[in-house]
């Protein structure tokens, strides 16, 4: 989960964990699966551990399959080129979800999504566009995830690991049971993770969508009694497509 948490929102899942009696390894790779009688029965770790286990799960990310559309002659890089449009080089092919290379809204780096919020926004955008609209799509977040474990809800959204050297400020408040971070590039926020308190998420959200100039606001963001307020002075427009 390196790209949903960091080290110290993670350890408060590793606390929550062990405390239900979950045993948890980190550090190590699997050099084995083992099995008898064509059944799991458990891994054999790198340091020549073994773990009993009935059942081996495995997660490494997502890779989109674009056989068919190299067959089709279609573009393809690390996913299907599609413009703003959904648009692929072939005009009247539209692709969308994870199958397609997008643009992180907060890098502007190209990626493959794997999120299905993003999925949707794309797919509707398509399929708009395929009956004769103009609807063009402002990218999707590499980072916007939600879930609850252990009793502990986490939301993180944009830009939660930023680089070292290049110019972003980070504010986090920890507290017992609560962790929030947020991060800053030149008074945006581009990146906000929260544990334990979900309070604004989908303010938060928007305002990194909307690569909203925070000023001296940015520091009412981790404030308890934080408002929407004050932003309708400085982003009109953001306010307008949520009436629209």
């Amino acid at each position: 989960m390196p790209p949903q948490l960091d080290k110290e929102a993670a350890s408060f899942f590793e606390k929550a964990l062990r405390e239900l009696g979950i045993e948890i390894i980190t550090g190590q790779g699997i050099s084995q699966i083992l099995r008898q009688d064509g059944a799991v029965i458990g891994v054999l770790l790198e340091d020549g551990r073994t773990v009993a286990a009935d059942m081996v799960l495995i997660a490494v990310g997502v890779k989109s399959n674009t056989e068919l559309a190299q067959q089709a002659g279609i573009q393809v890089s690390t996913g299907i080129v599609v413009d703003s449009y959904m648009r692929t080089n072939v005009p009247v092919i539209y692709a969308a979800g994870d199958v397609v290379e997008t643009t992180d809204v907060v890098s502007g780096e190209k990626m493959v999504s794997g999120i299905w919020t993003n999925a949707v926004d794309m797919g509707q955008t398509a399929g708009e566009n395929m009956a004769g609209g103009k609807r063009e799509s402002k990218g999707a977040f590499s980072v916007m995830n939600a879930m609850e474990l252990a009793g502990l809800a986490v939301i993180s959204v944009g830009m939660i690991h930023p680089p070292a050297g290049k110019g972003y400020e980070v504010l986090v408040e920890r507290k017992e049971k609560t962790y929030r971070k947020f991060v800053f590039r030149n008074d945006v926020l581009v990146g906000v993770l929260l544990v334990g308190k979900l309070d604004h998420a989908g303010t938060y959200t928007s305002l990194i969508r909307e690569k909203t100039e925070l000023g001296a606001l940015k520091d009412l963001l981790p404030e308890p009694t934080f408002s929407y307020a004050p932003f309708l002075k400085i982003q009109s427009p953001l306010i307008d497509n949520y009436i629209s």
